[in-house]
């Protein structure tokens, strides 16, 4: 049985996959001006909602322990997968 974290980087991975897909499959006048899909973008982010406490992502740290830094805050706070696309995009710095 593979690791826990080794199953949420490959849910999220999946996730992506999905991501990418439906914006190549969208129209081009919509995937002009926005990173994410309708889909993504169509939920109202929480009132509560706001960028997890940790460390930001500069490229230069694994990337794995920030993704999984990441899953792990976002658990807490249970945020939705479109949700989580438009919150972690905020946990870079940099050109990361």
């Amino acid at each position: 049985m593979p690791p826990q974290w080794f199953v949420h980087f490959e849910c999220l991975q999946k996730s992506l996959q999905h991501v990418q897909y439906q914006i190549r499959r969208a129209p081009e006048d919509e995937r002009q001006g926005a990173p994410f899909t309708e889909v993504v973008m169509a939920d109202e982010l929480p009132a509560n909602c706001r960028k997890p406490a940790i460390t930001e992502y500069d490229g230069t740290t694994d990337p794995q322990e920030h993704l999984s830094r990441f899953e792990n805050a976002t658990l807490l706070h249970r945020y939705m997968d479109e949700i989580k696309c438009r919150v972690f995009v905020t946990t870079f710095s940099g050109t990361a």
